[in-house]
């Protein structure tokens, strides 16, 4: 009986032991595999980045007037102020901005950071590059963001005093050029310098080598802002004669990302169908219906906002060919001031009701009311074509709903003289924005629709008083709820560019018209 015992104990310890060895077995296998795929995994992570250049001039950006260089030089270079991919204002080199009155602006630096040849910026390389825009370089890109700067005062190491000629909205927004080291340009020429070449910056990025044919850029590994610490070591950027050899190199896949001015329905032509993505972004290229809201055939709120109802900007936008999106504001849908109240879409109805309410009449395919027919004319660039395209396009829509409309297809000069003396019905005309959410330029003063609404004035009167931006949104939805009401304009399309890139290339990429580089940091190629 003790013999029977022992035999099951034995056989039971065995069939246990067996257990234990292919559970021990198997884990190891699996670790195994486990490190084999995440050794995989960091070996197919490329930390290079390759770009291009096409008729490069200078790596000075200030000197530059080349838009890649310029796109580039953001990830060299520090601004006191930058401008986020909603358009809403981050601190770079400055800290924070007061205003102690309407042209003085008082500029805290950032303390602690380094210029990429380890000596320290202060408030001197903030003068120093502003003088410079203003003064040694006149034609710098940059020349406009600083107009009406009169007194530059240097307060201590780390605090600057700006002084204006005269108001200017939103003037921290020009505060967005590039910043420049003084010491190392100290005694230099500084347009022609060789020091160009191996510019230094506060930047994510630092030149470690420039040849005839390219640059190659360095993570900065001292860079100031700790939250950044990008995957990307290097960026090797090949410099070419013209844009066709660029779109070459693209198509050969020596380029990972690039920013492009072509109609995107002929992009295939350029760089082929394949291994690549697209991705559109509004310009800041805006078109747009101004009514003359003193014109007797223009002048009832119910009208303009009848006609807005009444068209279809997807059909119109759909027969202007690429490069163009509907809009209905200044603002993208993609800037933080925009609000949905803004949007508006065709609806008959609601126009018919708004007709009718206000004392019109239906008759014979006609709106008539108090003996007068409900028409206007459009004036129109005849060398616009896409203008053209647009006014003929809303004159066969109005006439579908009863609004009879008349283009008037001048020449530029005419044209501008009607748009400079303002004896119109309505004219297509158009606006190329800044990165501020100024909106002045057409709601108050003397403005292309004539237009005037006392909570319209006061408010944007008062806009550079109010320092709290969420204070400041509040006050434009209340302009807002004003002018969808009036329709002094009809926001109807705006241009759009386009940024193509590998498809080995992954992480975020979400451009806008200020830059393409946002969320560099986390970019990598497979």
């Amino acid at each position: 009986m003790k013999q029977g015992v022992f035999k099951y104990i034995f056989i039971l310890a065995f069939i246990v032991l067996l257990i234990i060895t292919y559970v021990v077995f198997y884990n190891d296998e699996n670790e195994t595999d486990t490190v084999q795929d995440q050794t995989s995994t960091v070996s197919t992570l490329i930390t290079d980045l390759r770009l291009g250049i096409a008729g490069f001039d200078s790596l000075n950006p200030i000197v530059s007037n080349n838009k890649n260089v310029k796109d580039i030089s953001r990830l060299i270079f520090d601004s006191l102020i930058s401008i986020n991919s909603n358009y809403s204002l981050e601190y770079g080199l400055a800290t924070e901005i007061a205003k102690s009155d309407n042209l003085t602006y008082i500029i805290k630096l950032r303390e602690n950071v380094k210029w990429q040849d380890g000596t320290d910026f202060t408030a001197q390389d903030v003068k120093f590059t502003i003088d410079t825009i203003k003064n040694s370089f006149g034609g710098s890109v940059y020349g406009q963001n600083l107009q009406y700067v009169t007194g530059l005062e240097i307060v201590d190491n780390y605090t600057i005093k700006i002084t204006l000629a005269q108001e200017v909205e939103f003037f921290e927004y020009n505060l967005t050029f590039p910043i420049l080291s003084n010491n190392y340009f100290a005694n230099e020429d500084f347009v022609n310098t060789e020091k160009n070449n191996s510019i230094i910056g506060t930047g994510m990025y630092k030149v470690a080598e420039k040849t005839d044919n390219s640059i190659k850029l360095v993570k900065n590994e001292d860079y100031w802002n700790t939250e950044k610490n990008p995957l990307i070591t290097d960026i090797n950027i090949t410099l070419y004669n013209n844009i066709g050899e660029e779109y070459t190199a693209f198509k050969s896949g020596y380029i990972d990302i690039m920013d492009i001015d072509i109609d995107i329905n002929n992009v295939s032509d350029y760089v082929g169908s394949l291994g690549y993505n697209t991705i559109n972004y509004d310009d800041r290229n805006v078109d747009f219906l101004a009514f003359n809201t003193q014109s007797e055939n223009v002048s009832e709120p119910a009208v303009r906002k009848a006609i807005n109802l009444l068209l279809d900007k997807n059909n119109i936008v759909a027969n202007l060919g690429s490069g163009y999106t509907t809009t209905n504001f200044l603002f993208s849908s993609s800037n933080w001031m925009y609000d949905s109240r803004l949007d508006i879409s065709y609806n008959s109805e609601e126009a018919i009701n708004l007709l009718t309410g206000a004392g019109w009449i239906y008759t014979n395919n006609t709106w008539v009311k108090d003996g007068r027919t409900l028409r206007f004319t459009i004036i129109v660039d005849t060398n616009n074509s896409v203008r053209v395209t647009a006014a003929r396009l809303i004159a066969e829509q109005l006439a579908n709903s009863g609004i009879q409309v008349n283009v008037n297809e001048v020449s530029s000069s005419y044209y501008n003289n009607y748009l400079n003396n303002k004896n119109y019905d309505a004219i297509i005309t158009g606006i190329t924005i800044g990165y501020s959410p100024k909106i002045s330029t057409l709601y108050s003063g003397d403005n292309l629709a004539n237009y005037s609404n006392d909570t319209v004035n006061e408010i944007l009167g008062n806009v550079n008083n109010i320092n709290d931006y969420n204070a400041l949104r509040d006050k434009y939805l209340e302009v807002y709820d004003q002018i969808k009401n009036d329709v002094p304009y009809i926001f109807l399309y705006r241009e759009t560019d386009s940024v193509i890139y590998n498809q080995t290339l992954c992480g975020t990429i979400s451009p806008n018209a200020y830059s393409i580089f946002y969320n560099i940091d986390k970019w990598y190629r497979q």
